[in-house]
């Protein structure tokens, strides 16, 4: 008897699940669309970086040949006043002119801003491989020869100006827009200039 009536309460509690789950639909509330926080940029801290990039360079070379009058008994057919002030000219006129390079140049930064509001503070140094080679070179005919009879003398000037490095300390001045910076920047910038004529 006992097992009859365990398995009469049984069945219907199998039956009734069913309907215990098929009770009302319940709806979800709505969520409510809650405002993300606004990131506050700011430009103050220290930063470091690298950089690189291509240099372009341009030099004009000018040259005065000196005229000082050899003492006796060279002759100073070079630079007379009546002959030697042509090859004089035709020299300062070849060995004049624009010379240009270029080169990839490219380093390194680190720098340091200080915000106030909207305005931002700073100062940079950066050090730069900057190896811009450029050189001219020109040749022609003495206007003037003076001696044995022969094929007439030439001249070739070559000029050239090289550098291997730069340098620049610099303060800036700029207004933030959030995460935009916009700002002006001066200061010192130093290279090692090297020149050939």
């Amino acid at each position: 008897m006992k097992k009859r009536l365990l398995a009469s309460v049984a069945l219907p509690a199998i039956l009734a699940w069913p309907a215990m789950a098929a009770d009302m639909p319940v709806k979800a509330r709505p969520l409510k669309a809650r405002p993300l926080p606004v990131a506050v940029f700011n430009w103050t801290g220290f930063y470091a970086g690298l950089n690189i990039g291509g240099a372009w360079g341009r030099s004009d070379a000018t040259t005065t040949p000196s005229c000082a009058l050899p003492a006796p008994p060279v002759s100073p057919y070079f630079c007379s006043p009546t002959l030697g002030q042509a090859n004089s000219a035709a020299i300062a006129a070849s060995g004049t002119g624009s010379i240009s390079g270029s080169a990839f140049t490219g380093g390194g930064q680190i720098g340091y801003n200080l915000q106030n509001g909207s305005i931002v503070y700073g100062a940079e140094l950066d050090v730069e491989s900057f190896r811009i080679r450029a050189s001219r070179q020109a040749s022609a005919i003495y206007p003037v020869n003076l001696g044995p009879v022969g094929p007439p003398l030439t001249f070739t000037i070559a000029s050239s100006a090289s550098t291997d490095w730069l340098f620049t300390a610099r303060g800036r001045v700029g207004w933030a827009f959030g995460n935009l910076l916009a700002y002006a920047t001066g200061g010192l910038a130093m290279t090692n200039l090297g020149a050939t004529n």
